[in-house]
């Protein structure tokens, strides 16, 4: 694994509280601190303790100092790469916090303005690990936000099924309040006032049986009629064909006519010639 991806590793393991440390570290003007400083030489990775750890170049003793990870207990447990930046902070301060150290980085520091690389490394990485800090951010919000719309989504599923059925309940409570009542009564010219034709024969449905039967009429009225195809003759008579009192010819006729019997012979016509009909067969 390269360099770069040991410490997105890290990041994603540790995340704030590593980035914390390898900060305050970074800060220390005697530490250059660059990508391969947090490392893993262990196969397969975080196997062995002793293989992982944090490493910085000294700039006042232009040497490397580590601190590795370790399976102990009490104060001298290392078992993260956080407990590693610490202690190796602590190790920097305490070995090379003089006056000498100090003015060695700062020359160190001032020598290499000139050529303008005197934080590039730290910049770098501090550059590296705010990008991966920030796609793990990202990440994350994105997760609860994906979170948050299946819950939302199974609130509204939930939500949609009992409006259903709250909603059969209700119309079969009103049908059997009218019939308790005594308001179902036909009348003979309930075709010109009160309730339209054939009410008693649809107002009984439910939302399911009404879904039902209009997907099958529109499954029937899908199939495009062929010549090779030949089927018995439709029935006659009042559920028959043409006088049904849903799906008769004579009725869907009298509903685009509006009442003109021009109309009644122009659709006729239409539908001649939208089927490409030749011959009309004797019935």
């Amino acid at each position: 694994m390269e360099a770069d991806e040991q410490l997105a590793a890290a990041l994603d393991a540790h995340g704030e509280l590593l980035a914390e440390e390898l900060r305050r570290l970074a800060d220390l003007p005697q530490v250059r601190i660059v990508p391969s400083s947090v490392f893993d030489r262990a196969k397969p990775l975080g196997s062995v303790a002793q293989a992982r750890g944090v490493v910085v170049k000294l700039r006042c003793c232009k040497k490397p100092l580590d601190q590795k990870c370790n399976n102990l207990s009490g104060v001298a447990a290392c078992p993260t790469f956080i407990e590693a930046a610490r202690l190796l902070r602590l190790k920097v301060q305490e070995k090379h916090g003089s006056e000498e150290c100090l003015a060695k980085a700062c020359e160190h520091a001032e020598s290499t303005r000139s050529e303008g690389t005197t934080s590039i490394n730290n910049d770098a990485f501090a550059r590296l690990m705010e990008g991966q800090l920030a796609k793990q951010r990202a990440r994350s919000a994105l997760t609860q936000c994906e979170k948050k719309v299946s819950t939302l989504r199974a609130i509204l599923s939930d939500a949609q099924a009992s409006l259903h059925q709250a909603e059969a309940e209700e119309q079969e409570a009103r049908i059997e309040l009218e019939r308790l009542e005594g308001k179902k009564q036909k009348t003979a010219n309930n075709s010109q006032k009160g309730r339209p034709p054939h009410y008693e024969e649809y107002s009984s449905y439910t939302h399911s049986t009404w879904l039902s039967t209009t997907g099958e009429i529109m499954n029937r009225r899908a199939v495009e009629p062929r010549q090779d195809i030949s089927k018995p003759a439709p029935p006659d008579g009042e559920d028959g064909a043409l006088r049904h009192w849903r799906r008769g010819l004579a009725g869907c006729i009298c509903d685009w006519a509006a009442g003109s019997l021009d109309n009644v012979v122009k659709l006729i016509v239409r539908v001649i010639n939208h089927f490409k009909v030749m011959m009309i067969p004797a019935d």
